[in-house]
């Protein structure tokens, strides 16, 4: 398995490997849906999807996505990096919830001091977003409903089944409540696989590659 490097086009990548040496070789793409914050409704998304997963079928390697998640922005707390995010928050705004308590025992068990105004130290670009103030956190934003959310899963699902060889989750399981980060909990809420339009137990099994 190769990284694209986010070159996710089929023609830079054709002199990789010869014709008759490519059975067990693999591009590795990372989709990242967070990136297209300034897409008003779902339709749009549901394009991207289609569209991106299509370029999937110019390439003479098999192709999986090695990282994707239904977040339609970057409001998790350190996405982009320890105190630092280069992308601009989006205009809707992020979601606060307070911040994880830690589960680790005795004597590791040390808190950070949850009533400071803003924690340093302090990166690069939007401190609004990406450091912890009074002890919250950024999460998911709620720009679009549980309806909303299961159309995208819907959508992501039908269009890599149709066109892709494998994909992986972001995650299956995180601290905070974020769902569209978190595997378990899309499932769970019916985002995954929870519609009558896809075939359920047929993408699952892809999914889970």
């Amino acid at each position: 398995m190769f990284s694209d490097s986010l070159r996710f086009d089929g023609t830079n990548w054709e002199d990789m490997f010869r014709d008759n040496d490519c059975e067990k070789v693999v591009m590795n793409h990372h989709y990242e849906q967070m990136r297209y914050f300034e897409y008003e409704d779902t339709d749009q998304f549901c394009w991207r999807y289609k569209t991106v997963a299509w370029i999937a079928d110019t390439t003479k390697y098999e192709v999986w996505y090695g990282q994707w998640s239904l977040a339609t922005d970057t409001c998790a707390q350190w996405i982009e990096g320890f105190n630092d995010g280069f992308t601009p928050p989006p205009h809707y705004g992020c979601d606060v919830a307070a911040c994880p308590q830690t589960y680790l025992p005795e004597p590791f068990n040390s808190d950070f001091d949850r009533d400071a105004g803003i924690l340093g130290p302090y990166g690069g670009g939007w401190t609004s977003v990406t450091n912890i103030h009074s002890g919250q956190c950024v999460v998911d934003s709620s720009v679009f409903n549980s309806t909303q959310m299961q159309t995208l899963g819907d959508c992501a699902l039908e269009a890599m089944h149709e066109h892709l060889n494998g994909t992986f989750f972001m995650n299956f399981k995180v601290e905070q409540d974020q769902p569209k980060w978190d595997y378990g909990k899309a499932r769970a809420n019916g985002w995954l696989g929870g519609s009558s339009s896809t075939k359920d137990e047929e993408v699952l099994q892809f999914i889970s590659i």
